[in-house]
């Protein structure tokens, strides 16, 4: 299985997202603001490239989002990237106090392969994987696996374009 550790705030909105939505809906009170419109569109868009490029990959939520749990995150993704739910497999788990490549590594590490022989079931075999986040706190997996946005723009096509080259899809013509 190829996995896509996903981060949201600095790659699916961006403080230019942010800054637009705000500016658009000046004056209008907070209980009339529709969730995620600050959400970047071209973003959102290259995240859809990706999953579109890469019909093999799933997703497990890395953000700080996953707070609200695997179900909010399949439905925010559903509604906002039309992220088939099935696809969108997992969060990491929450561990205080340390770089979000530990708690990566955590979650890869529960589920893991189990060697041949053991008495314990493994979830799934990861093939591959790639990291997208705003920041560059993964500890030893920052080098070969993560893909670093600009938070001021989010997920960009040159972004979009290295995961997908990474998980050995093609972007000819894009």
């Amino acid at each position: 299985m190829k996995i896509l550790f996903l981060d949201v705030d600095g790659v699916l909105n961006s403080i230019q997202s942010v800054i637009m939505y705000n500016r658009k809906h000046k004056g209008t009170p907070k209980e009339e603001w529709r969730p995620y419109d600050d959400f970047c569109p071209i973003s959102v868009s290259n995240l859809q490239f990706i999953m579109e490029s890469c019909p093999d990959v799933n997703i497990v939520v890395s953000s700080t989002w996953r707070m609200g749990g695997l179900e909010k995150m399949q439905k925010i993704l559903k509604d906002i990237a039309n992220i088939d739910t099935s696809r969108v497999i997992d969060i990491t788990p929450v561990m205080r106090g340390v770089q979000r490549g530990i708690e990566i590594q955590a979650w890869l590490d529960a589920n893991a392969t189990v060697p041949e022989g053991s008495i314990l079931m493994p979830k799934l075999t990861v093939e591959e994987f790639v990291i997208v986040d705003d920041d560059s706190d993964m500890a030893h997996l920052t080098e070969s696996k993560l893909v670093q946005t600009d938070n001021d723009l989010g997920l960009t096509l040159k972004n979009a374009r290295e995961i997908i080259k990474r998980f050995g899809g093609n972007t000819d013509g894009w």
